[in-house]
């Protein structure tokens, strides 16, 4: 009897998911949307849950929190599971979770990251590791002993050296409590592309109405077109924002597509590339320039979109990515057979 009991409990749990842990960015500016990715596949021979639940986040070897199950919502609707239902991963089965370091490490008191006070130390290399601890029984000692997995990676964070980053750095989060660029106000976003269109910080608000290509079908943005500005989806959206920072939407619209220009003319990899240049061709298709809008299309389509981005990290599989890919492309052939656009 004694036997059996330390046969079954001596692999109750064991070791999880196979983790890949990688940053977006081996380098990046403080104040920058500092993302991850975690792969993980379980060869384990055993159902799984998710990998938020099996495991959690180390920032420099202190608790940070758990990695957000931020495909859960996509599941359910995919019915792959019920509403409050265990998703749990037969073997062989691959999972991706993306996240930012801000997301998770929200209560920074408890790590210790000096963001607030802007400490020497935080800036160099940091260690980001995805742990998983368990108990196991040993048939050696007859003891429960504790176990653990360790995945983890490393990054730097720098300082903004001196010219446009600096001065975006300066007016936008010196003595200021934000976790990073997106998290301006929408008036300080546009106050910033138009200030600092160069910047590398810009790109991550380039893609401002990058989601409204996400919203519409191909067909509806071209039927828009026929309606005046104020009636379009970009219109209608901003509107009220834009209007209380007594700013016109259309001369918006235009500030981005113009900054980003500069802005694709100077960095030729960041993370953001494609989803701006989507951005750039759905503003000048509402502006009325048919030939970048083609142009910038195209020049998306060239690319590999980021499925870790927080408009596709819901779905793993990649369908909703494929979705948007494909609606973009749609929508620059049907760009193409207009005479003119206004």
């Amino acid at each position: 009897m004694l036997f059996l009991f330390i046969l079954y409990f001596s692999n109750f749990e064991g070791p999880g998911w196979t983790i890949k842990i990688e940053p977006v960015q081996y380098e990046y500016y403080i104040r920058e949307p500092m993302w991850f990715v975690i792969e993980g596949i379980n060869e384990t021979g055993r159902e799984l849950k998710s990998i938020s639940k099996e495991g959690f986040i180390e920032f420099d070897d202190k608790y940070c929190g758990r990695a957000p199950d931020n495909t859960a919502l996509f599941e359910i609707v995919q019915k792959m599971v019920k509403p409050g239902e265990e998703i749990i991963y037969p073997p062989k089965a691959i999972k991706r979770v993306s996240f930012t370091l801000g997301e998770i490490c929200q209560d920074i008191s408890k790590i210790g990251v000096p963001w607030a006070e802007e400490r020497d130390e935080f800036y160099g290399m940091h260690k980001l590791c995805y742990v998983r601890k368990w108990k196991e029984f040993s048939r050696q000692s007859y003891k429960w002993e504790d176990k653990e997995q360790r995945f983890c990676t490393e990054f730097k964070i720098t300082y903004p050296p001196e010219g446009e980053d600096r001065d975006f750095y300066n007016k936008y989060f010196k003595k200021r409590h934000l976790f990073d660029v997106t998290y301006l106000s929408e008036s300080e976003k546009l106050e910033a592309v138009e200030e600092f269109p160069t910047s590398y910080y810009t790109g991550w608000i380039l893609d401002n109405f990058y989601p409204l290509l996400t919203m519409y079908d191909f067909k509806y943005i071209i039927i828009e077109l026929k309606k005046p500005i104020e009636e379009r989806g970009f219109y209608k959206e901003k509107k009220e924002e834009y209007l209380r920072m007594k700013r016109d939407p259309k001369k918006a619209i235009k500030i981005y597509a113009k900054s980003a220009e500069k802005f694709q003319e100077k960095h030729k990899n960041h993370p953001l590339r494609a989803l701006i240049y989507g951005a750039m061709a759905y503003e000048y298709i509402n502006l009325g320039d048919k030939k970048k809008a083609i142009k910038y299309g195209k020049e998306a389509l060239k690319l590999d979109f980021p499925q870790w981005y927080k408009y596709f990290n819901y779905d793993y599989t990649g369908d909703i990515l494929s979705y948007n890919i494909e609606n973009l492309r749609k929508l620059i052939e049907e760009i193409e057979k207009q005479k003119n656009i206004q």
